[in-house]
């Protein structure tokens, strides 16, 4: 589910890139690594004015489908399922800020790789002002 508090055209647009490259849901037992991460919601915490002069729409779909794909490889087969709340602060001109906020079925190492490799994603700079992101994603 994606949710974005006001600009509804946006939100489609985010919605339908993400669900059509996002690579399907996360299946029990999934063998492959990128079918074993599922991106559940997208929430945009910047304001619709912030992020439409700073980014598109395709811009941060890409960053976010790169993202989950650096989870992907990331998650090993015998990961026990997991939830992840990840908040992106992309700026001009510096790698983003990642912090994962919420990490329910991970343990303090598992974390710290996952923080890395999503830091390993490629870089998303905005044109002039920050814009953050929250994205939860769901592995098993």
């Amino acid at each position: 589910m994606i949710r974005y508090l006001r600009h509804p055209i946006l939100f489609v647009l985010l919605f339908i890139l993400i669900a059509l490259g996002a690579g399907g849901c996360a299946r029990p037992g999934a063998t492959n690594s990128a079918d074993r991460v599922r991106i559940d919601r997208v929430v945009l915490l910047s304001p619709e004015v912030q992020v439409s002069v700073n980014l598109t729409a395709e811009q941060l779909a890409a960053f976010i489908r790169d993202s989950q794909a650096q989870l992907a490889q990331t998650v090993a087969a015998n990961t026990p399922a997991l939830r992840l709340i990840v908040q992106f602060t992309l700026q001009p001109r510096a790698s983003q800020i990642v912090k994962i906020t919420t990490h329910d079925g991970a343990d303090t190492a598992l974390v710290a790789r996952l923080t890395d490799a999503l830091r390993r994603a490629q870089p998303l700079y905005t044109r002039s002002e920050p814009v953050m992101a929250q994205v939860h994603f769901s592995a098993h």
